[in-house]
Parts: C-alpha cells; sequence; structure tokens
C-alpha cells in the first residue's frame, strides 16, 4: 500500500489547484488520483480537424486579489489577453452585454417595442407585491420578478432556467444570486452606465492559454510535480475506509492510504463509495442533483461564423443556451480558412434526444437565430456527453447539503470544488478554495475552524 500525507481524488482544476497550494506551503507527500487519462476535467481540451477545442468556453478571469497574476504566471510566454465580446439574444435579436443605448434603438422592432411597454408596467406591478405586500422571494422565480417584473423575468430568466436547471419554481433563489450578477433593473442600469462598476458583472477582457485550456491545466500538473507532488492518472477509486488515523483509498488497480482526504468528486459518488455512509446520508446526497451536458461541435469550412466568445439564448425556443466559437479564444488553436462551433446543452428533454436528433436541432435553430444560412459549409461534426455537471439548486438543498458536509465533518473528510461542495464556481474559485485549504491545513486548524473557513464560498459571485 502506498502511503501520502495528503491525497486528493480528482484532477479537475480544484484538485490540480489544492496540490499546488499545499507544495507551495511546503508539503511534500501530496497525491492526485484521478479516473481519467489526463488533467483538467472540463477545464481542458481536445484536437480533432487540426483543431485545440475546450470542453466548452472558458476564461481565466478574476476578481480575486493576485489571482490575475497567478494565472499569467502559469501561462507564462503563451499567455493572451483577449478583448472580451459577448452577446445575449432575445426576442429574435442580439444585444452586446452590457446592454448599449445605441444597439438597443438599433434593434428596435414590434416584439421588442412591446416588450419595452409591458417591462416597465409589469415592474411596477412586482414592486408593490413583493414590498409594499411582503411576497417572500425565497424561489429563483419570485427573486428575480421581484428585481426585474414579471415581463423581463420571462424574456432572460425564466427560459433560462428551464434549459440549464429545471422548473424555476422549484428553484432556490441561491442560483439566481450566485449566477446572475445584477439583482434588480436599477443595479443593471447602474452598472452599465458606471464603468467603475462594470467589472463586477462583466470582463472587458481575459487572459487565455495560447494553445487551449489542456496547456494551462497541463502546466499546473507540470508544477505540482516539479514540487514532488505526484498525479496518478487512470485511477477510478473503488472504495474509501477510515482506519484509525487514516484513510485507505482502493482504486481498480491499486491501493492507497493518507492522514489527509479530499475530495473534489461529486457529493453522492463519495458517499457512495464511502464505506462509513449510513442510509440516511445516502438518502440525502442522493437527492442533490445535478444536470448533464452535451457539447455539440460544427466545423465549418470559413474562416468565421460569430462576432463574439460566446453568445446566451435564454428563451425555450432554442436548444442550446449558450453558443462560443473556439478561433475567438486563441486563433492558434483553429486552421485559418476554417472554424468550429459549439453549443451547449443541458435541458434533460433535449440531452435525452440521439446525437443524430441533437444536432439536426442545432442545426435548424442555428439558421432560425440567422446565425448560419444553411448547413452546406459544415463539413464535420461531434457531439461529446458529460453527466453531473450543473449543480440543481432546488428549495431543498441546503437541508441535504448541510446534512452530507456535517457527516464528512464527523469523519474528517474535506470536500470541495464545483461537485464535491455542490458549489457553483468558477476556476478563479477553484484557486481561490486550493489557498484556503492549504493555510487552514498548514496551520493544522481544527474542523471547526474549516467549518468557518469555507462559509466565504458561500458569497462567489459569476462573472458575466
Amino acid at each position: 500500500m502506498e502511503h501520502h500525507k495528503t491525497i486528493i481524488l480528482g484532477a479537475g482544476v480544484t484538485g490540480l489547484a489544492i496540490a499546488k497550494s499545499l507544495l507551495s506551503k511546503g508539503e511534500t507527500e501530496v497525491l492526485i488520483l484521478e479516473k481519467n487519462d489526463f488533467v483538467g476535467g472540463l477545464c481542458s481540451s481536445f484536437e480533432k480537424n487540426g483543431f485545440i477545442i475546450d470542453f466548452g468556453p472558458h476564461k481565466l478571469f478574476s476578481l480575486i486579489l493576485g489571482l490575475m497574476d497567478e494565472f499569467k504566471e502559469i501561462n507564462g510566454e503563451d499567455n493572451l489577453v483577449v478583448k472580451k465580446v459577448n452577446s445575449l439574444f432575445f426576442l429574435g435579436k442580439k444585444f452586446q452585454f452590457p446592454i448599449k443605448p445605441v444597439e438597443l434603438a438599433k434593434n428596435i422592432s414590434p416584439r421588442t417595442i412591446s416588450a419595452g411597454v409591458q417591462i416597465p408596467l409589469s415592474l411596477a406591478k412586482s414592486l408593490v407585491v413583493y414590498n409594499l405586500l411582503g411576497k417572500k422571494d425565497d424561489s429563483f422565480k419570485d427573486y428575480l420578478m421581484k428585481g426585474f417584473g414579471k415581463k423581463a423575468y420571462q424574456i432572460l430568466f425564466e427560459g433560462y432556467a428551464w434549459k440549464v436547471w429545471a422548473d424555476p419554481d422549484t428553484l432556490s433563489k441561491d442560483i439566481a444570486r450566485i449566477r446572475i450578477p445584477v439583482p434588480n433593473v436599477s443595479d443593471l442600469i447602474k452598472k452599465t452606465f458606471n464603468k467603475k462598476s462594470q467589472p463586477s458583472v462583466n470582463a472587458s477582457e481575459f487572459y487565455y492559454p495560447k494553445y487551449g485550456l489542456k496547456q494551462f491545466t497541463a502546466k499546473m500538473a507540470k508544477i505540482i510535480e516539479q514540487n514532488k507532488g505526484k498525479i496518478i492518472l487512470s485511477q477510478s477509486p473503488v472504495s474509501i475506509m477510515k482506519r484509525a488515523d487514516n484513510f485507505i483509498i482502493k482504486t481498480d488497480k491499486k491501493e492507497f492510504s493518507c492522514n489527509n482526504l479530499i475530495s473534489t468528486i461529486p457529493l453522492n459518488s463519495l458517499i457512495g463509495l464511502y464505506d462509513s455512509s449510513t442510509a440516511e446520508i445516502k438518502e440525502a446526497s442522493a437527492k442533490l442533483r445535478y444536470n448533464n451536458l452535451s457539447l455539440i461541435y460544427l466545423f465549418f469550412d470559413q474562416p468565421k461564423i460569430i462576432a463574439d466568445n460566446w453568445i446566451f439564448f435564454p428563451e425555450q425556443e432554442y436548444s442550446f443556451n449558450r453558443l462560443s466559437e473556439q478561433k475567438s479564444f486563441s486563433p492558434y488553436t483553429a486552421q485559418k480558412d476554417k472554424t468550429v462551433l459549439c453549443a451547449e446543452i443541458t435541458n434533460p428533454k433535449h440531452n435525452s434526444l440521439s446525437d443524430q436528433q441533437m444536432l439536426s436541432r442545432v442545426v435548424a435553430d442555428l439558421v432560425k437565430a440567422k446565425i448560419i444560412d444553411d448547413d452546406k459549409k459544415i463539413f464535420d461534426r461531434q457531439v461529446l456527453r458529460f453527466k453531473n455537471v450543473y449543480p440543481i439548486y432546488d428549495l431543498d438543498y441546503k437541508k441535504n447539503l448541510n446534512k452530507v458536509l456535517a457527516f464528512l465533518d464527523q469523519n474528517g473528510i474535506i470536500t470541495i470544488g464545483r461537485y464535491g461542495l455542490f458549489n457553483y464556481n468558477n476556476i478563479d474559485h477553484c484557486f481561490d478554495m486550493g489557498k484556503t485549504i492549504a493555510e487552514h491545513l498548514a496551520a493544522n486548524k481544527s474542523p471547526a475552524d474549516w467549518i468557518q473557513a469555507r462559509k466565504k464560498f458561500d458569497d462567489y459571485k459569476i462573472v458575466d
């Protein structure tokens, strides 16, 4: 049996960031176990048709002090500074974010005029219902209707909630608070016209590695190994046991032991592997649900398709919730005369379709939105499917999450990251989590201190 002081389950960005931070604190016995044959998880890339293609769009950006410098240091000479352009597509028109008054005027149509009349009226009604009459705003729907009114909520948020998570009536307002950077119309107007406040809702530029996200995570892995950390790939844990002061992790190939166990894998998977899990805890973890993700890639015989890095499609009439173009992140990842679009689908209704049905629906929706004229210039297609990607914050998630976390705290297991903490976080948050864990372990703080330290993770906000 191979022993290490600290074992981390999962070599996604969170796992890599934890190991990097621990090693920087002087820890030398750090091991990462990863079930895949590559590092980075969804923050990685694959190669096809002469392209380097990410698993969906990712950016390196943060408002957390010092992290932009760290991203730049990791990328080194391969660090690109990308001027960000992203848009919202609704009411049949494309609007840059933050929305510009000139663009609003340019996009006037019967649908936008109708919405322009109805939005202030419905907002006034919501102010009465929620502020004067005191209706509670505990759900995703009520939280956003309170801030934007029914009409704006229906246009911008209702369909998006159905597409990415679930019925908005069943979702906690926490997902809106974390995922949507402005809580109401007045805040949106203020941050649209006040340039000083715009970075909190809109990253005007971001860093990106020259040869795709896999270059960034590969460099992180190299830093870890240069500092005597260890990463073992293709190791799927099959059981976890606690014996005295050690944890025993059995994989499909080998056995390991450690003093500190840190998990970044989905909570329900961790609970299923741990031999001391009770029926009650297994039931609570099973209620923590995630949506799956399908990535549909379309390869075109033309240099460019869209002017944006990505475009959000909040309305249900479109199957995908976001569209991105790899070349806009780095020209070094694509051929000059060709390009590739990525459409993201999380709606379970569409994820249940066959690959061919999904491809046909995406192409039809691109034509409908006038992104493309037809499919004649598409020379190849690819569908990738991933499980358990988007945490679903239903109205009971907090109760079930707290029950599972309390159990793991009692057993001395640290669980962290989007999957491990059921926390809707970005790459920079993964780094911040890694630093927080490293400081906690380096100072030999108590489990109670860790419970207190991780509370700040609930306050993360998603920019863009």
